[in-house]
This record gives structure tokens, C-alpha cells and sequence, in this order.
């Protein structure tokens, strides 16, 4: 009680919004006991989920400018409310209720800087303080997320501050950007950017707020160049970078660009370009929150690329980007600037572009040349599919023009329909004399036994491209005895009845392709084999097998759009050698209705990919009832079946159970003609899993010993039948930390479970 009378006398005078001196009472509102833990915060926020947005009201025109971006962060609330006010019109009310976001600076949010000095970060005219750093550079940003709010600690309090208002409006712009999200589940909890880079970010302790090193990212350096040539400079952002590595690039990157130049303009000066090298697609992705292997930044004449043994030999022309744009302007077809670069990137994905070219036109694979011309297409498709396309259009249009008037026509060419159509057909011609490439055929593979592998870290040092996901990875190969993964990146619908394109995933934190192809490396580097399983996620209370299309016209705008994703991890896998594809898991309806439409998938797919297929059936009518298992090598089934319906069945009983499944599963197999695989089976760590194992379990109270249970008897049930080649237990976390040891969720880590599947992994073939 009398913290309350005291914060809210602090409160109140802080509501005028003018400046006072430092020491006055307001500014030793500071709680060191009784903090909520992270837990409590995060689940006091969403009771509440009303987020109040302060900006800075002392300058007229300023504060303009930062209600119109903090408007457009309104616009983009999403599972929230969210207000915007100026701090002169804050209420006491407002502090007791809602989330509060404080913008501005220490002289134009009077606010922000009262409030400054009981938080973990300091603010002075000139600099900014964190842990023991202060950074004095005019274009430095702060932010602070989600810690409790030193006027109602129940709350979070969010802050995003600079040393001038100019810099930090040009910040939130760029936030706007690149997609930021206030009170997203992939904040950090404090970060420092100069010049748009981050510098630091980090994460406090859960319980205790102070800094937790274990989670702390310091990237400032140097930006002095290690190497030059030509109109490159190049500057590695890691210690341990090789010179004479860097060099050969630089002299090998050289090489193209001048071919480049020559092909463009042989007298033209090409303009200075820095190339910013990254040890892994992680840190890359954690100082510029942009995970691409490689992008090219316009404005800055700048190349940002990850440059190490995966991506060594797969450099994919972006530098050429930055040349085209100063020598040629920008086009009004996206398709002729990127696909100009690609043209000249002789390693684009290991084997060029031709190669992936063909086989795409082989295996009826293509993009329309309408969808390649239109932007707003050619923005959303595959840049797999969608790059060596273009490079091949392009390669066509000069061989069809003739180099001069392709470089005439290049800025601002837009066919109309009919000059589309009469190039289209042309440009197959040329494709039909690309070079066949025979598919190699896929080896043979042993008994999988591995886990569905859960991109469950959405802060990018804790999902698929870190080395957290590396240490998960090589204990389910070392101390699991598991050899084979199933990577899982998802994406969604926006609802099960309506067709829609299907994204494929590319933010930093989420199951980027980056991820997927640094977990497959890692799990190849232990010998394992690698399914890629793409996801649909269709929301809360809605699985996939609720879709189901209305009309014939929108069954054939599904088919089309989950074709175009699918079609983008089926390449992947190809580049990278991944073993297996899983075409498709617990699509019920669509599976029960539309057999051809999935064999014509299925069709195209084989053409384009040498690897295994599978599909992840849900258990029950449609693992019973797939139309089309001979199209696939392998019958998939993710198995819910419950084991028996007394919450006190004995280990008999399971068993029993049991064995009745595995009839069901061996009629199926028989029928199909194919090797069956789980590619899903899992039980929650509670009391009686085997009752529902399909369902979520709703935060039940922990019991890891009737979990053990079931894996023993699948275990025990399944290792001497032939017919059975494979299982991937539902699920394993992206790192070992994930929701501590004892928790009810499915996975398995450091829990009874974990010993089960230790024993029979290291004696099953």
C-alpha cells in the first residue's frame, strides 16, 4: 500500500510532461523488490492487451511527424488495442491499464526522460549508457522492451530513444520498413542501432531483469576494410576472418563485374561498393535483422552477404544488383534487373542458373511469363524459382533483341499481353535446348529415427540457423543415437476456405530458408538424413485438414497457390541434397476430394526433385483411405491413434492398444505397397496421454513417467516389424532450454522419455 501511494504521487507529477531536475521524486520511483518475472508479465499483458503509444508533443512539427508513424504502428496492432496519444495528454489511468511504448528524445518526451533513470538504461544529451558501454554517435537509437513499468510493475513498458529526434525518426521509418511489430514475440528485450545497424541486442534475466550474457550480442567494430579490388572495398564482421580467403573472393567477384561493366558500358566507371561480410547467416541476421544469404542495399552502395564454407561457392550476384541500378537506372520490370544480375553470377546455387532453369521447364515447373513480368508476382514467388527464370528470360531476350537493343529497351519496357504471349512461346523454344540435365537416383535409406525438429526460438539466436540449433541437433545424433531430422518450417492460409498465397517464410526469426539449410547442413555434418516437411498453420482452434474450397475455380486457385510453395522447398531440397520431401501433412479434405489434383502435384514435383516423397497422413480415415500412396515411396502417417480409454490403463493395456494400431497401420501398408514411416507420433508429458494424443495439453500438471510409458511401448512394439522404416517423434526443440524440464509439452528433452529413446535408438538397425 504504501508503494501505491508513493508511485502514484511520483505519477502524478510526471503528467505535465515538462523537465525537472534529475533528483527530483519522480525520478526514484525505481523498483528493485517484488519484480514480476517474465512469465507474469507476459501473461498479465495478455489479460490486458491494450497498448498505449506516447510520443513527443513538445515541438509542433516533430511531434507531426511522430504521431503519423505511430499511426501507422496502430494501423499494424495486431491481437492488441492500441492508442496514441502525446505525453501531455497521459492519464494516471493510462498507467494503471495499458502497455505503455515511449518515444523520443531526453529533450522532447519530458516523459521519457523522468522515467529514464529507473530503468536499466541511461540517457544523457550526448550519449546513451548500457552495461558499462556508452555510445555517443548522434545516429544511436535505444529500444527497451517488455520490462516491467517502473509506475505499474505489472505492466510492460516499452522505449524507443535517440540522441536527436531526427535520427530517431528516420529510425521508426525504417522499423516501419523492414515489418517492426511493437510487443511482437520475437523482441528483444533491449537492443543499441547506429546508422540502422544493430550494434547490441540481448535479452534480461527472466526473473531477476538484470543482463543475462548467455543471451548478450555485442557486434561493435571495426568497419575498416580487410581487403580491395576494383571498386570493392571489403569489411568482415567476425575476427577470425581469412585475408587470403577474402582476397581470392574479392579477385573472383572482380572478375564477373567487369565482365559486367564490359557487357554494359566497357568505358564506364563502376561506382565504389562495400561489401559487408558475415561469419553465418545467424549474425548476420542478428545485427541487421535480415537473415538472406545475401542482399544488396541500394541506397547505401552496399553488399551484405554471409561468407563461409556453406555459402563459399554459392555467391548469387548481388553486387551486380548495386552495378546494374548506377548504370542502367531502375527498370520497370524487376525481372530484367535481377535476372541481368543472375545472368552474370556463374555460381548462382552451386550450378548456375541454367541448370535450375531447365529442369523447372523439364518437370513442368514453370512461371508464366505474365507472373515473371509482374512485380507485385514476382515480389511474392520463390527468388529460387522466380531468379533463375529471369536470368533465362533475360539470356533469351538478348540472344532474341541483340545486346544493343536489350540495353535500349531495359529501363523502360511493359509489353503489352500480346508481345507477352508471342515472347512466351519463343522463349520456351530456347529453353527446350538448354542442356538436359539427368536427375541422379536418390539413394536408398536406412531405418529413420529421429524427431520432428520445432523451430520453437522466434529471436533468431534460438531457432533453426543458430548455434543453439546445432547443440540440439548434434545431442539428438550423439547422445540420442538419432539419424535422421525433419525440419518443419511452416507458413498459413488466411482462412481454410478461401484460396490464398501461401508465403514462404523469409523474416529473420522464422523458419527462413537460411534456417532450414543451416539446420540440414548440421544434420548432414552428423551423418543424419533430412525430411523437409512443410507446414501450413492455419491459427488458433483450425488445423490444415479444415481446408476445403467451395467452388471448382477456387479447388484449382488452391492447387495453384500451395503448388507455387511447395514447388519452392521442393528445389531447395534439390540444391541442398536434402533426402526427403513431405509433400503435404493432415490435409483431410483436400486428400478425400481431389486425388488428381494432388497426383498432378505429385507429378511435376518427381519431375523437379531426385530425392524420396512422402505424405503425412492424419491417423484414422484418410491414413486409411489415401487414394494415391503408390505415387509416393514412402506411406506416411502421423499417428494420434489413442492407445486405450482408461485413464488408468496399465502397460498391458497399452500395449494391447497398441498392437491394434499397428494392424490398422500394417492393412494400410500392404494395400499402398509402400514402407511405412511415422512422420508424426508424440505424447505430452502428463497424466494420461495415451487417452488423446493429438490434443494440446492446456498447461496439465506435469508427469513425465506416463510420457515414458507410451514411448517404451512404441518402442518395444515397432522395432522387429520390416514393413516399418522409419519414425520421427513429434517433437524436438530448436534449443535445449526451451520451457525448462519439467513442462507438459510434447518434446521430450531432459525428460524420463529421453532415456527410452536413448536405449532403443543405439540398438534399432
Amino acid at each position: 500500500m504504501l508503494f501505491y501511494h508513493y508511485g502514484l504521487a511520483a505519477l502524478l507529477s510526471l503528467l505535465a510532461c515538462t523537465s525537472s531536475h534529475p533528483d527530483s521524486v519522480a525520478a526514484k520511483v525505481l523498483i528493485t523488490n517484488n519484480m514480476p518475472t517474465r512469465d507474469q508479465l507476459m501473461s498479465n499483458w495478455r489479460q490486458n492487451r491494450q497498448i498505449l503509444i506516447v510520443y513527443a508533443s513538445l515541438n509542433p512539427e516533430t511531434a507531426a511527424r511522430y504521431e503519423q508513424l505511430a499511426q501507422q504502428m496502430r494501423v499494424r496492432a495486431r491481437y492488441a488495442t492500441l492508442e496514441v496519444k502525446p505525453c501531455s495528454a497521459v492519464t494516471p489511468e493510462d498507467w494503471r491499464s495499458k502497455a505503455i511504448l515511449l518515444i523520443g528524445t531526453k529533450q522532447s518526451n519530458a516523459l521519457l526522460q523522468r522515467i529514464w533513470a529507473n530503468i536499466p538504461m541511461q540517457l544523457n544529451n550526448n550519449a546513451i549508457v548500457f552495461d558499462n558501454q556508452t555510445y555517443s554517435d548522434p545516429a544511436t537509437i535505444a529500444m527497451l522492451s517488455f520490462y516491467p513499468n517502473p509506475l505499474h510493475r505489472n505492466l510492460p513498458l516499452s522505449i524507443v530513444a535517440g540522441l536527436s529526434d531526427e535520427a530517431l525518426l528516420r529510425f521508426l521509418a525504417f522499423k516501419m520498413e523492414e515489418g517492426w511489430r511493437i510487443f511482437g514475440w520475437s523482441s528483444w528485450n533491449y537492443e543499441v542501432y547506429q546508422q540502422q545497424k544493430r550494434l547490441l541486442l540481448g535479452m534480461l534475466h527472466p526473473e531477476t531483469w538484470a543482463v543475462d550474457k548467455k543471451v548478450h550480442f555485442d557486434f561493435s567494430g571495426s568497419d575498416a576494410p580487410v581487403a580491395e579490388s576494383g571498386n570493392m572495398q571489403f569489411i568482415a564482421h567476425y575476427n577470425n576472418a581469412k585475408k587470403s580467403d577474402i582476397q581470392y573472393f574479392a579477385k573472383e567477384l572482380t572478375t564477373t563485374t567487369d565482365s559486367l561493366r564490359r557487357f554494359i558500358n566497357p568505358d564506364a566507371t563502376l561506382p565504389p561498393i562495400r561489401y559487408h561480410l558475415y561469419a553465418s547467416a545467424e549474425e548476420k541476421a542478428l545485427m541487421l535483422n535480415n537473415s538472406a544469404h545475401a542482399h544488396a542495399d541500394f541506397a547505401a552502395q552496399e553488399v551484405h552477404a554471409v561468407f563461409n564454407e556453406t555459402y563459399r561457392y554459392n555467391q548469387i550476384g548481388k553486387e551486380n544488383e548495386l552495378i546494374i541500378r548506377h548504370l542502367l537506372g531502375e527498370p520497370k520490370l524487376l525481372a530484367l534487373e535481377q535476372g541481368l544480375a543472375i545472368r552474370f553470377a556463374p555460381q548462382w546455387q552451386f550450378k548456375g542458373y541454367r541448370h535450375w532453369a531447365q529442369g523447372l521447364f523439364a518437370s513442368d515447373n514453370m512461371l508464366s511469363l505474365n507472373d515473371l513480368l509482374n512485380n507485385t508476382m514476382f515480389a511474392q514467388e520463390s527468388p529460387l524459382v522466380a531468379g533463375c527464370l529471369a536470368a533465362s528470360f533475360v539470356d533469351f531476350l538478348i540472344e532474341h533483341w541483340g545486346q544493343e537493343t536489350f540495353l535500349e529497351k531495359y529501363a523502360t519496357w511493359q509489353p503489352n499481353n500480346l508481345e507477352i504471349n508471342t515472347l512466351e512461346k519463343k522463349w520456351r523454344i530456347s529453353l527446350a535446348q538448354y542442356p538436359t540435365v539427368a536427375k541422379s537416383a536418390a539413394p536408398e535409406l536406412p531405418y529413420l529415427k529421429g524427431f520432428n525438429f520445432a523451430h520453437e526460438g522466434y529471436a533468431i539466436y534460438n531457432g533453426y540457423m543458430s548455434k543453439l540449433a546445432t547443440e540440439s541437433i548434434d545431442k539428438q545424433a550423439n547422445t540420442l543415437h538419432c539419424n535422421a531430422l525433419s525440419i518443419v518450417p511452416y507458413s498459413y492460409m488466411d482462412a481454410p476456405d478461401q484460396p490464398s498465397f501461401i508465403p514462404i517464410a523469409n523474416s529473420a526469426g522464422d523458419e527462413n530458408d537460411e534456417g532450414v539449410i543451416h539446420s540440414a547442413l548440421a544434420a548432414k555434418a552428423q551423418g543424419m538424413a533430412v525430411m523437409l516437411k512443410p507446414q501450413l498453420w492455419m491459427g488458433r482452434g483450425r488445423w490444415p485438414g479444415d481446408v476445403a474450397m467451395t467452388t471448382e475455380a477456387d479447388w484449382q486457385h488452391f492447387f495453384e497457390y500451395y503448388h507455387r510453395w511447395l514447388r519452392h522447398y521442393t528445389l531447395l531440397a534439390e540444391i541442398w541434397g536434402i533426402e526427403m520431401v513431405c509433400i503435404g501433412t493432415e490435409l483431410v479434405k483436400t486428400t478425400k476430394t481431389r486425388e488428381q489434383d494432388w497426383r498432378a502435384l505429385i507429378r511435376k514435383l518427381r519431375g523437379l526433385y531426385s530425392g524420396k516423397l512422402t505424405y503425412a497422413a492424419n491417423w484414422g480415415p484418410e491414413f486409411e483411405q489415401l487414394p494415391f500412396w503408390d505415387a509416393l515411396d514412402y506411406a506416411g502417417v502421423d499417428c494420434y491413434y489413442p492407445l486405450s480409454d482408461q485413464p488408468d490403463a496399465t502397460k498391458a493395456d497399452l500395449n494391447a492398444g497398441f498392437q491394434k494400431v499397428l494392424k490398422k497401420l500394417e492393412t494400410v501398408q500392404r494395400k499402398a505397397g509402400k514402407p511405412l514411416i511415422f512422420t508424426e507420433i508424440g505424447f505430452k508429458s502428463v497424466q494420461s496421454p495415451w487417452l488423446n494424443p493429438h490434443e494440446a495439453s492446456g498447461n496439465a500438471p506435469y508427469l513425465g513417467e506416463h510420457q515414458r510409458l507410451c514411448y517404451e511401448v512404441v518402442l518395444e512394439n515397432i522395432h522387429d516389424k520390416p514393413w516399418i522404416r522409419g519414425i520421427f517423434w513429434w517433437k524436438y526443440p530448436s534449443y535445449l532450454d526451451f520451457r525448462g524440464a519439467e513442462n507438459d509439452d510434447f518434446n521430450p528433452n531432459r525428460k524420463p522419455a529421453e532415456a527410452v529413446v536413448q536405449q532403443w535408438f543405439a540398438k534399432m538397425p
